[in-house]
């Protein structure tokens, strides 16, 4: 009884503690098992079937948060907890990615649930799922179920008729599945631009992993028609990876000076330092690209 999991280690201290009672006088019986009992968080001396109870009358976000708190009751935990939370990120079409490649995806491939498959008799659950187009290279519409980016954040071009969605007219090649207990569980994350950009930046169609472009150079104003009439030797953030509307943006400040561009650029680079290389600053004299 003394070789204790981490998993279990709350719930076999006090199993511990009951057994052990059993074998000292009646006494101490009492005090010894108070003792384990007031070492647990009160939650955790519950029975479990009354936890579940608990958990039943909770939101799905906060149940989610409530099991995460520690690993006996996230390991405990219902299949139904995890199952309510993705419906949840299927539903607002939340793009995720794995940490570690599968099978069918690369290590940080962007993704959205479509669909979730559930056996609770068997405790399986997979996920299958579409990998998204990201990084346009021109001002055309975005297409349906493309990744818009603007800074840090990350949405799904969508639409009211569900039909339109790519991955409901794809082929079965066009989607995968992940096992929620081998593949997933522990794992999955919530993709961000900033995370984008890290992983997959230098994919990036218009600055190869600059972040940045010159808007009078190299013909963006032929791609990106409502970014023209603006003049070289300032620093625009890249429409394609750090978004259309954040390049829009830094057009309209570049007339007022440099200084409220400077202090966007601040922002940005505030926001991807964790993995950016330090740089000198990003109002630097734009070389061009004429010869």
């Amino acid at each position: 009884m003394h070789n204790h999991d981490d998993m279990y280690r709350f719930d076999r201290r006090l199993l511990h503690y009951q057994i052990s009672a059993l074998h000292v006088p009646n006494k101490k019986r009492a005090l010894r098992l108070s003792m384990a009992t007031a070492a647990l968080p009160p939650l955790l001396t519950l029975p479990v079937e009354l936890r579940g109870k608990i958990q039943q009358n909770l939101q799905t976000r906060d149940r989610i948060a409530l099991v995460s708190t520690c690993s006996t009751l996230y390991h405990n935990a219902d299949l139904g907890v995890w199952y309510d939370g993705l419906c949840e990120l299927k539903k607002k079409h939340t793009v995720l990615c794995l940490p570690s490649e599968t099978p069918d995806m690369e290590a940080y491939q962007p993704f959205i649930i479509v669909d979730i498959v559930r056996d609770s008799e068997a405790n399986i659950m997979t996920l299958v799922v579409y990998c998204p187009f990201f990084f346009p290279n021109n001002d055309r519409e975005p297409f349906i179920g493309d990744i818009n980016v603007k800074a840090n954040d990350l949405w799904v071009e969508t639409t009211e008729k569900e039909e339109e969605y790519p991955w409901n007219n794809c082929s079965d090649g066009e989607l995968y599945k992940l096992d929620w207990h081998t593949q997933v569980q522990g794992k999955i994350q919530l993709m961000t631009g900033s995370l984008l950009r890290k992983v997959w930046g230098h994919q990036c169609p218009e600055c190869g992993g600059e972040r940045s472009i010159c808007p009078g150079c190299g013909g963006v104003s032929a791609r990106w028609s409502e970014l023209r009439y603006t003049d070289c030797g300032w620093n625009m953030p890249c429409p394609s990876c750090m978004g259309y509307d954040l390049a829009y943006d830094a057009k309209n400040l570049q007339r007022h000076g440099d200084d409220a561009l400077e202090e966007m650029w601040k922002e940005l680079d505030a926001l991807d330092s964790p993995w950016l290389e330090k740089s000198t600053s990003r109002m630097k004299k734009c070389v061009s690209y004429s010869t």
